[in-house]
């Protein structure tokens, strides 16, 4: 598997008037709202984002990872040529712990070797995004106030919290989950299946990409030893509602190579959706990030 490198930085949102004062310092302003509406018409791509190198002037490209939710959402930046080198942007507008707007940006050192590079991009996005509107954004980097909160938790507590309070909120397709299209025909295909069960593996995969899934699991599985980390990729997969829950049967055929080695109730047990603590395994965030970055790849190619 691809070496994965976790550097962020944390930057303070500030929106003000375009306009200044007479001692030439900008107006700080609270509508948000227009940041929102940008937010939303680039979603929707009725007036896309653009990000360009303030030096090399190349172009790059986005995805939305997490459905955008009251001010609360996450960007996949990038050329997209490849299956590694992404970088992603957590904008937050409603934080859950700090009570101020702010972004982070991840996994900066995969695209650029100073984040403030990527920190100009996404701040003339947002800018040119608002012309007309009299408001401007300006990034301000920010050390994080309490290391032992972290911005990751901050993320995740904001994002379910910011779900919780739109009722019927639900994922949006966009970026990736335009991969999920047949996920919306999953019951009526469940209808035909009824109790029946095979051992082809591809029989529970969802989507229409089975021979990049299968593909996926052989290059991944390769050097897992445990128990745990064998079923990993299987568990990684269907709590991304990408298959049905493999049975043990269907995946000893495809990987002959496991049998006698993962066994039939640790395989059952790790991939139990009732059980909740692998989610916290690097192994698990890991592997799940390495298959979302192969879909934005073969996506990306199958459009160039």
């Amino acid at each position: 598997m691809e070496k994965f490198t976790y550097t962020s930085k944390l930057y303070k949102i500030r929106l003000a008037k375009t306009e200044r004062d007479i001692f030439g310092n900008p107006i700080p302003t609270d509508k948000w709202d227009v940041l929102v509406k940008a937010l939303d018409d680039d979603l929707r791509k009725k007036k896309e984002f653009k990000f360009i190198h303030p030096r090399s002037k190349k172009t790059f490209y986005r995805h939305y990872k997490d459905s955008p939710a009251n001010g609360v959402t996450r960007l996949v930046i990038g050329q997209f040529n490849d299956r590694v080198h992404f970088a992603y942007v957590r904008i937050l507008l409603n934080s859950y712990l700090y009570k101020e707007p702010y972004l982070v940006i991840e996994r900066y050192d995969t695209i650029v070797r100073n984040p403030d590079y990527l920190a100009e991009m996404v701040t003339r996005a947002f800018n040119w995004a608002l012309e007309g509107s009299g408001q401007e954004v300006m990034l301000e980097p920010w050390e994080s106030p309490d290391e032992t909160i972290t911005w990751s938790w901050d993320y995740t507590l904001s994002y379910d919290y910011q779900l919780r309070q739109i009722k019927g909120a639900n994922l949006i397709k966009a970026g990736f989950e335009d991969s999920l299209e047949e996920h919306h025909k999953m019951k009526e295909r469940a209808k035909t299946r009824g109790s029946k069960k095979s051992d082809n593996i591809k029989f529970y995969i969802k989507i229409n990409r089975r021979d990049h899934i299968v593909n996926w699991l052989h290059r991944v599985l390769k050097g897992l030893t445990s128990q745990k980390e064998l079923s990993m990729p299987f568990r990684v997969l269907y709590d991304s509602k990408m298959t049905d829950h493999i049975p043990y049967k269907a995946v000893i055929k495809e990987f002959s190579e496991l049998k006698g080695i993962l066994k039939e109730n640790r395989y059952n047990d790790w991939t139990n959706s009732q059980r909740t603590s692998c989610k916290d395994e690097f192994l698990y965030l890991k592997l799940n990030e390495d298959f979302e970055n192969s879909i934005l790849y073969i996506e990306d190619q199958e459009s160039a």
